[in-house]
């Protein structure tokens, strides 16, 4: 999990800068789980970046979501250590976890 169980973010929110303690170059997945949502929409993104304090990138982006909803997202490539699981959109609330899972090795969907 990168973020802490359940987060409920009221704005858009950065979270805190999460440490795999190390990257990798096979890419990775991540699931989004939004259990309770008010408002137009969320889009929650996972961004990284190769230092904590560094500028981030997006990696994956769930797209907008309007309710309740699971998403998966992936990427192929390189995935720096540090991540961050960043929301925007117009919402009085949105409630969701984020899990993440680094491939060890090369991997086809």
């Amino acid at each position: 999990m990168i973020t802490a169980g359940l987060r409920t973010d009221t704005t858009g929110t950065t979270g805190a800068a999460y440490d795999q303690v190390s990257g990798g170059t096979n890419g990775a997945q991540a699931y989004l789980q939004l259990v309770d949502f008010v408002g137009t929409s969320v889009d929650v993104k996972v961004r990284h970046c190769t230092t904590s304090g560094g500028t981030y990138a997006d990696l994956i982006d769930f797209g907008s979501q309007t309710g309740v909803c699971s998403v998966r997202g992936s990427v192929s490539g390189t995935v720096n250590e540090f991540l961050k699981v960043v929301t925007s959109g117009t919402f009085t609330y949105a409630t969701f976890a984020v899990a993440f899972m680094l491939n060890g090795s090369a991997v086809s969907f």
